[in-house]
Order: structure tokens, then C-alpha cells, then sequence
């Protein structure tokens, strides 16, 4: 029975030497460093350890820390890695935003809505949409945003009824309303390009293509025939 009880303990103690090898943590010593890294500034991360405080004796519990802090609006995603003997290192992925959503957010490049009170001064367009529509909304501003080539939109609105509407850099806006947006977007795209040829300095145009077969332009504008005539393409001339 001695003899027995000995090589018991001889191979508890080659598992537990072989757990430490593979960087496996005692259960009862707990985690006693958190290491978090990522291109995110000393707010963010005290935002996420005062997520952890919640699970502060689940730590080494990977799946659980993951899931917690990527809840987080702003995360994209936390690499987590348990290293021995008492570690945790967080390696962590803030959400990237290409469009502001709303006025109360962000749109990340997978058309998703996120918010996060740390990113200001950005650059970006102003998506404005109903809440549960943002698909058809990215869907519109990328089909306009093709078609505009080196023209930038600051603001495009989808309206409740699925009418269109953007801003340009410039100041001007462009009317689309809601049916055959291809069709009314290349006939005001056409006006743009010939009002801009002729005279690039006017402010606050407004062009509503949303007509069957034209457009309507405020503002002081050069006649029709000084803008067909800054068309180098004359076979074209008389086509909006």
C-alpha cells in the first residue's frame, strides 16, 4: 500500500509539473498582472479594467474576459492571452470609423453603428438615416460616392421614404428624391460638371434632379449656352 501510494504521488506531481510547463496557472494563485496593449490612449484602458472589476476572481477565465470586454461599444476586438505564472496580457482592437452615423456616432467599415466618446476631429462623411435602415443607407452613400469620382461628400441624407439627399464639399446640394437614382444622379452630375467648368466660384447651389427628364438650379448661373459651350464634347451638348 506504501509502494502504491507513492508512485500516486510521483504522478501527481509530473501533471502538475506539466500543467506549469504549458503556462497553466494554479488556480488558486489568481492573476496578478493585466497587461493591456493596443493603439488606444489611458482613458480607454481604464475603461476596460473598470470592466473587469465585474469578473476580478474569473480573470483566468479567457472566454469570459474576451466576451466581457469586447461588449464594449467601441472594441472591435481583444485578443487575450493567460501567461504564466499570474499574467494577462489584453491585446486590443478599437473600432475604425469611415462616416460619422447620426450625429450620435460612427459607422466602422463593415457598415456597422458603434459609439465612443473618444474619437473627435475626424474628417469624415455625415450619414444620416433611420436607425434600423443603415444598410440601405451605406449602400446609397457608396453607389453616390462611385459616381461622384474626385467629388467629396460631406453629408447624404435617406430620408423615411427613401428619398436622397448629399452635400457636397463645396457647399452645394444635390436633390435625388427617392425613384431611378442612377438616372438623376448622372443628369445632375452632368450640370455640376459644366457649371463648375464655367464658373467654379459660386456658393450655396442647389440642384434638384429629382424631375423626370431635368433639373431645377437656384442661384445666379451662367446661361445654358455658356455651359454648353464650355463642353469640349459639342455632340453632347444639348444632353443632360
Amino acid at each position: 500500500m506504501v509502494r502504491v501510494f507513492g508512485w500516486a504521488a510521483v504522478l501527481v506531481g509530473i501533471i502538475a509539473m506539466a500543467g506549469l510547463a504549458r503556462g497553466l496557472a494554479p488556480a488558486e494563485r489568481g492573476i496578478d498582472v493585466v497587461l493591456i496593449r493596443g493603439e488606444i490612449n489611458e482613458r480607454q484602458k481604464s475603461e476596460l479594467r473598470s470592466a473587469m472589476t465585474g469578473i476580478a476572481s474569473e480573470l483566468e477565465n479567457i472566454e469570459l474576459v474576451k466576451g466581457t470586454l469586447e461588449r464594449i461599444d467601441w472594441v472591435e476586438r481583444i485578443d487575450v492571452t493567460l501567461r504564466w505564472p499570474s499574467e494577462l496580457l489584453l491585446e486590443v482592437v478599437p473600432e475604425t470609423p469611415i462616416a460619422y452615423w447620426n450625429d450620435l456616432g460612427f459607422i466602422n467599415q463593415h457598415g456597422v453603428s458603434f459609439a465612443s466618446p473618444y474619437l473627435t476631429g475626424f474628417d469624415l462623411p455625415h450619414l444620416h438615416g433611420p436607425e434600423d435602415q443603415i444598410d440601405l443607407v451605406m449602400r446609397t452613400y457608396q453607389q453616390v460616392s462611385q459616381a461622384l469620382g474626385s467629388h467629396r461628400i460631406e453629408v447624404l441624407r435617406v430620408l423615411d421614404r427613401g428619398s436622397v439627399e448629399f452635400e457636397l464639399d463645396n457647399g452645394w446640394t444635390v436633390l435625388l428624391g427617392s425613384e431611378d437614382l442612377s438616372e438623376r444622379l448622372a443628369r445632375a452630375l452632368a450640370v455640376i460638371q459644366r457649371i463648375q467648368n464655367h464658373n467654379k466660384g459660386m456658393d450655396g447651389l442647389r440642384i434638384d434632379a429629382r424631375y423626370p427628364d431635368g433639373v431645377a438650379i437656384n442661384g445666379p448661373l451662367p446661361t445654358l449656352d455658356q455651359m454648353w459651350s464650355s463642353n469640349a464634347d459639342i455632340t453632347s451638348g444639348n444632353t443632360l
